[in-house]
């Protein structure tokens, strides 16, 4: 059995492995395996989890579809492997992923065994020949699930002037003492917080550091996060790429982002869906430069695919109500 998660008992994370702790496979996924499969090695599996399976509030929690909706060794179990390095190097990965997964739910004191043919994968040289048909036992014992202890933000943003660019706050996304500690939850408070800058003209604000500590004593989790919300913005030139037929001037104009006007990232969310509205582009994207100018401006590049040709027609309007509009046909 490897105990993996012991070792990080009342520790500060970097900021560099506290991404990799809590950021690793949580919104991306794993390459997939080469079709042309050399030596197809085929496995059964097999997840138990034991220990403390409830969560803080007493409820049973559903650890094991978590388990084996993280394990490529399980949702992989239908095709075969790449031969035994193939399959000991998925086994390995899963311990990561599980690991991954495990924090996700708020769980940083488990245990993670995975046994190829009664061999811990981790303990098994990666020479070793494995058997067709082995059998993989995955056993965890998740460890209690841990809540926060403290919760803080440097340099957060003051309230918005305007309702409308209210952003969820990162205590009601459950950034805040008492409340389950996952490390979802940690990840969601820095973009929320990010955000609530950028709705207020900041386009490059920036988390800049994280000092996380679990403390298996008493199964609390503090959390330190800063910000630097850099300078505010305002919109620079809109360039257009990518125009076959229509106007670049006209496209760049259409987007409704004036020169000199106060970034905000509901005006490029709104220019989406004007420009969406032509139903002349089939795909487009927004890139803000990385950098903001000394005098403050922000480029704006805008790149488009045209649809295929067709005969179109189209007018642009403008009301005081409702801003910029077009109608085609």
């Amino acid at each position: 059995m490897l105990l993996l998660a012991a070792h990080f008992s009342s520790f500060a994370l970097s900021p560099a492995l506290a991404f990799e702790i809590f950021g690793i496979h949580l919104w991306g996924k794993d390459k997939k395996q080469d079709p042309d499969i050399i030596d197809p090695k085929t496995y059964s599996v097999d997840v138990t989890t034991t220990g403390d399976r409830k969560n803080a509030d007493g409820k049973e929690a559903d650890l094991k579809s978590v388990i084996e909706g993280a394990s490529g060794l399980v949702s992989d179990a239908d095709k075969p492997a790449s031969g035994s390095a193939g399959l000991l190097a998925k086994a390995r990965g899963d311990y990561r992923r599980i690991l991954s997964a495990l924090y996700g739910e708020g769980r940083y004191g488990g245990t993670i065994s995975i046994k190829v043919d009664g061999r811990e994968a981790n303990d098994i040289p990666p020479d070793t020949e494995i058997p067709n048909n082995a059998k993989v036992a995955i056993t965890v014992d998740p460890g209690p699930q841990f809540l926060f202890s403290r919760t803080a933000i440097s340099n957060i943003a003051p309230p918005p002037g305007n309702r409308r660019d209210k952003v969820q706050t990162p205590e009601e996304a459950g950034f805040a003492p008492g409340q389950e500690a996952k490390s979802g939850t940690i990840l969601k408070a820095e973009r929320l917080a990010v955000e609530a800058w950028r709705q207020e003209g900041y386009a490059k604000a920036r988390v800049t550091g994280e000092d996380v500590v679990a403390d298996h004593a008493d199964n609390r989790v503090s959390a330190d996060i800063a910000l630097d919300p850099g300078r505010k913005a305002y919109y620079g030139p809109v360039s257009v790429v990518g125009t076959a037929r229509m106007d670049p001037q006209f496209v760049a104009w259409m987007t409704g982002l004036k020169p000199g006007q106060e970034y905000d990232p509901d005006d490029i969310e709104n220019a989406k869906k004007r420009l969406g509205r032509m139903e002349v582009f089939r795909a487009m994207t927004f890139e803000e430069a990385d950098k903001i100018e000394p005098d403050g401006s922000l480029s704006i590049t805008l790149n488009v695919q045209e649809r295929k040709p067709r005969r179109f027609g189209f007018g642009a309007e403008y009301s005081t109500i409702d801003g910029f509009g077009v109608t085609s046909y």
